[in-house]
């Protein structure tokens, strides 16, 4: 129920889609929606290790934008098992697969993840 609310609370937030060319008013585009989740290994204690895992997990994120393949990304501040979420344009889960193996918190069990395919306008922002 949480994860449809947050869907519902982005539908609210999306901006308009912005002219661009080839790009119809209205026009759907498929989108994934990952959710981050706390994995098996919850051992946060090694405060240096974290900080070497952290800078791993960011790098990876830039790398995925950079690539085009994840439009927003970030942390929930809440302290559920929802640990963040990606939306990600890629053409299918395996590319996900592939592109979040590279990530050592999801390497280490320190995170898991969840798919779910999502249609947002194309081009849409948030504001």
């Amino acid at each position: 129920m949480k994860k449809f609310l947050l869907i519902i609370a982005l539908f609210i937030f999306m901006g308009n889609a912005k002219a661009q060319d080839g790009i119809k008013d209205g026009e759907m585009k498929k989108y994934f929606f990952v959710f981050l989740k706390s994995g098996p290994n919850k051992d946060y204690s090694d405060t240096a290790k974290m900080r070497k895992y952290q800078e791993g997990h960011m790098n990876n994120i830039k790398r995925m934008a950079d690539m085009g393949k994840v439009h927003i990304a970030g942390p929930f501040l809440d302290k559920t098992e929802l640990r963040g979420i990606f939306i990600m344009d890629v053409k299918d889960e395996d590319e996900i697969k592939e592109l979040l193996q590279e990530d050592v918190y999801i390497q280490e069990g320190y995170l898991i993840y969840e798919v779910h395919p999502w249609y947002s306008m194309k081009g849409a922002s948030l504001k």
